[in-house]
């Protein structure tokens, strides 16, 4: 499986994103983020980084510098290979 369905929803994020919609944002970033991790994420290595990375500034955007920080964290744990 392409897994097209999880691109769709991280575009569509983006366009709420474009729109101002931060919070809305938000909410998709975190849903895709759960199904990413229900699924094995190794098969999707760069969306699960780029929306990782979505989150940390979302969460930044809507003043959430806590989550901001763990999600931050969550990237920097990730293994090399998967960053490359």
């Amino acid at each position: 499986s392409d897994h097209l369905q999880l691109y769709q929803d991280y575009s569509r994020t983006s366009f709420l994103i474009a729109e101002g919609r931060y919070s809305d944002a938000l909410q998709q970033a975190v849903q895709l983020q759960l199904t990413l991790d229900q699924l094995n994420e190794k098969a999707n290595p760069i969306l699960y980084v780029f929306n990782l990375i979505r989150l940390a500034m979302l969460y930044q955007q809507t003043g959430q510098l806590q989550a901001e920080l763990q999600a931050w964290e969550q990237l920097q744990n990730q293994p090399p290979s998967r960053l490359e």
